[in-house]
């Protein structure tokens, strides 16, 4: 008798663990439901992967900025490959798989070869014990904020030229180079500094670059020659360099000065020097020595600056 009560507890212990289990797997079915609604509902384009960068899932919303389906993408190679840039894909995914995280704007191509900027935020999932499990990322489409910026800015150049005469003599070259490096550095800042335009961020860009081993790909011996024509003359810095309020206690000035003197460590370092100048351009632009200068003769300067932007931009 004992033996058949034994036997009875046995099946009901189990039958309990069953329908508890089978409880437990319909909250989570309906949890799954629920989460997955939010993120088809979502405005944001939510794109998910696994640890290998394997594309397994998007929302609608990224369906509707890019076109493909989630086979398509697959097909492709991974949501990486709608990337404008390559590079850019690459140091997106291995940001989040060494920190973790990665936030910035990216172009993005369409099926139809439409293209798009997005400001993206990629973070890496991990369980409990810090494993990553699979990458998300939300991407917000801002392409038609960044064109009304770009008119914008455009609108205030002719304004300038409109308004104030010592702008408006300038050459068109001169203006067109102006309307160039504006674009190119807003766009620079946004994508590889993170929106934080500094010595500290354009560190940290050239220390990401020098680790993924796409430094040395560039070629700034020529702007480099360029820069120590114009600021550096007979050993001494000259007045261009004064004009510029490159102050011996700004941050960048031994990175600039020893890049100008031809006494920097290494490349990294001389690329910091180049970059903290063109930032000087930027912030001297339409005030300080070079607005009281009625900023002429700065074509090459505006070319030059712009050509590296781009080289570095991809």
């Amino acid at each position: 008798m004992k033996f058949f009560d034994k036997k009875r507890k046995s099946r009901e212990t189990q039958k309990a663990k069953l329908q508890d289990t089978a409880r437990k797997l319909k909250q989570a079915e309906e949890t799954l439901f629920i989460v997955q609604k939010a993120a088809e509902t979502a405005p944001d384009a939510i794109v998910l992967t696994d640890p290998m960068g394997n594309h397994f899932y998007h929302n609608k919303a990224f369906t509707q900025l890019v076109g493909y389906t989630t086979d398509d993408l697959r097909a492709l190679g991974g949501g990486l490959s709608v990337y404008g840039n390559k590079k850019t894909a690459q140091a997106v995914f291995d940001a989040v798989m060494n920190q973790g995280s990665w936030t910035g704007e990216i172009e993005l191509t369409s099926k139809s070869g439409k293209v798009s900027i997005a400001l993206l935020r990629a973070d890496a999932i991990k369980d409990n014990e810090g494993k990553i499990l699979g990458c998300v990322g939300l991407y917000t489409d801002i392409t038609e904020r960044k064109r009304k910026e770009a008119r914008s800015r455009f609108q205030i150049l002719a304004w300038l030229s409109e308004r104030i005469p010592e702008f408006g003599a300038l050459p068109e070259g001169d203006k067109e180079a102006i309307q160039d490096f504006l674009v190119l550095w807003s766009f620079f800042e946004g994508t590889k500094l993170n929106h934080q335009a500094g010595v500290p961020a354009i560190r940290k860009y050239v220390e990401s670059i020098k680790c993924d081993g796409s430094l040395y790909q560039f070629n700034i011996a020529s702007y480099i020659r360029y820069l120590r024509m114009k600021y550096y003359a007979a050993d001494e810095f000259n007045e261009s360099y004064e004009a510029i309020k490159m102050d011996h206690n700004h941050e960048g000035a031994g990175y600039v000065e020893n890049m100008l003197r031809g006494n920097s460590n290494a490349q990294e370092d001389e690329l910091i020097g180049c970059l903290v100048i063109i930032h000087r351009l930027r912030q001297n632009l339409f005030y300080g020595e070079h607005w009281q200068n009625q900023i002429h003769d700065q074509y090459d300067n505006f070319t030059r600056a712009n050509r590296l932007l781009m080289e570095l931009i991809g």
